[in-house]
């Protein structure tokens, strides 16, 4: 669903059912997973995990109420057939996440929404994983994620975490390149000072949904293409280069203890690793050593990791204070 602010602020009603109707298209639901959590106040090493109670929980139920809480969850489930297309999870735990691979070490991460961009995904909020062999085990999903809590309301104290959702999708990658084609454009058309090329990315909106038709392979290639078109058009007659390094900023020593800070500085590359081998092009900047050093510490396989992308230019070491 695209949120209020998008509704309100930047969105034509036209547009803002445009990208509602292409939002609701993207994922279709498989199957659900099967949960399980063993939860503590403290966090408990990937060593201890077998050694863990584990409790079944249903979607909508709270595993969590305490500040920083923490939980291992366990999920498994029915693999569907290879040949259904692309497939994902969906999982949402109101908290933030991680799934390990068997040593331990930080794969692919969730969490709640945070920010403005992440409320306007399709899925609202970073909650899509890929469903690939790293949470598969002999021909079925079984996999197990590291959760924690972090957000708590200053004014009335402890706010419950609820498991929500954890979900095998099937997901339309043109509806959803389609979707992110409008959505740029619509962000555009509002920040852009001509307002005649304003309203000709508005009408491309229009436009490439309705080419879109009724969502086949072929027209959506279609609306695809005429959104590159508008944008070659435009480009010609005048433009800019716009250069982006990425960058996640975590404050060490912020509303939250030190250990939450390691757990999350261990998400956070992880998602950046995973960003860097799915996106040739992009660039992750990381500054703070000390993040490195707990890295080194705790994940040495993925330090490896981060210390190859070092090296062949993918990560970029910025800023030159041990803390900021």
């Amino acid at each position: 669903m695209v949120k209020q602010y998008v509704k309100t602020y930047v969105c034509t009603p036209s547009i803002r059912l445009i990208l509602t109707a292409l939002a609701a298209k993207v994922y279709t639901k498989v199957s659900e997973l099967d949960a399980e959590f063993a939860y503590s106040k403290e966090p408990v090493p990937f060593a201890l995990l077998k050694a863990q109670k584990f409790t079944k929980i249903k979607r909508g139920e709270v595993w969590n109420r305490d500040n920083f809480g923490c939980a291992w969850f366990h999920f498994s489930g029915k693999l569907p057939p290879a040949d259904k297309g692309r497939l994902a999870l969906l999982i949402s735990l109101q908290g933030e996440g991680v799934t390990v691979n068997g040593n331990g070490t930080p794969e692919l991460f969730v969490t709640k929404v945070q920010s403005f961009a992440d409320q306007q995904q399709p899925a609202s909020g970073k909650k899509e994983i890929p469903l690939d062999e790293r949470l598969c085990k002999d021909g079925a999903i079984d996999f197990y994620l590291e959760a924690g809590s972090n957000y708590v309301i200053k004014e009335t104290g402890v706010k419950l975490a609820k498991f929500k959702q954890a979900d095998v999708v099937l997901v339309n990658d043109g509806i959803k390149g389609l979707y992110y084609d409008i959505f740029s454009f619509v962000f555009e058309s509002v920040t852009i000072k001509d307002k005649e090329i304003a309203k000709k990315l508005k009408a491309a909106c229009v436009k490439a949904y309705k080419l879109a038709g009724g969502f086949s392979d072929s027209s959506l290639k279609a609306a695809r293409e005429y959104i590159a078109s508008v944008k070659t058009a435009l480009k010609k007659q005048g433009g800019y280069k716009i250069f982006a390094t990425g960058h996640a900023h975590l404050d060490l020593a912020w509303q939250w203890p030190v250990r939450e800070t390691q757990r999350k500085a261990g998400r956070t590359f992880a998602n950046a690793l995973l960003m860097l081998d799915k996106y040739p092009g992009y660039v992750f900047g990381a500054s703070q050593p000390q993040q490195f050093e707990w890295m080194e510490r705790q994940h040495p396989e993925l330090f490896a990791r981060i210390k190859e992308k070092v090296d062949s230019g993918k990560i970029e070491l910025q800023g030159g204070m041990w803390v900021e």
